[in-house]
């Protein structure tokens, strides 16, 4: 049986990755930061690493943190473009 990490925080991940800010994500993934925060620190938990560095309103990856998002970011389009192909659409 595979062990999976949560996925639903998955894409959560990939945006405060990408962004660099819980607020911005939270926008972006039309929830609260309340909620972009839980699900990264599932996440976090989930693997035992921070992946993130928080100090005040700035936000950093943790080297576990860059590596994690170039194998999450890889499988996440990879997914995308799987469902692209079945569903018709040309990328």
């Amino acid at each position: 049986m595979m062990k999976l990490p949560p996925l639903n925080s998955l894409p959560v991940f990939e945006s405060v990755a990408g962004l660099l800010s819980f607020s911005k994500a939270a926008d972006e993934r039309n929830l609260s930061q309340s909620a972009v925060s839980h699900q990264i620190r599932q996440l976090e938990n989930y693997l035992g690493e921070p992946l993130f560095e928080r100090k005040g309103r700035k936000t950093t990856m943790t080297e576990q943190g860059k590596q994690f998002y170039e194998t999450v970011y890889a499988t996440l389009t990879t997914l995308e473009r799987g469902s692209e192909e079945i569903k018709g659409i040309p990328s």
